[in-house]
């Protein structure tokens, strides 16, 4: 299985299972999280209200999760590298929303 390709069960989206999307509490994992291809808006709200809850989130960080995000999303070749160097097509169809990104 790909990471573009979806399974979902019992426990809801898992699209793309790597270290970066994994919640620890007491080394242990508690939840896959992969909110970059999320649609449901609802969950993606709830979980966040859940977590700004616990810890603060200012102005200033907000700006700052939001410049390093967009940084990351010009520089991140991850679809080019599974098309060419794994000759995995499975991801194709983000070529176009990331170019738009891009010109965004």
């Amino acid at each position: 299985m790909t990471a573009c390709r979806t399974r979902t069960g019992p426990g809801g989206w898992g699209r793309d299972f790597q270290h970066r999307n994994l919640l620890w509490r007491d080394n242990e994992v508690v939840a896959v999280l992969g909110w970059d291809r999320i649609l449901d808006l609802e969950r993606v709200a709830a979980f966040m209200a859940g977590y700004r809850s616990e810890i603060a989130i200012g102005p200033a960080a907000w700006e700052d999760a939001v410049q390093r995000l967009w940084w990351k999303r010009m520089t991140d070749l991850w679809v080019l590298a599974f098309h060419y160097d794994r000759g995995d097509h499975a991801c194709d169809h983000l070529f176009a929303p990331q170019e738009r990104l891009l010109s965004w």
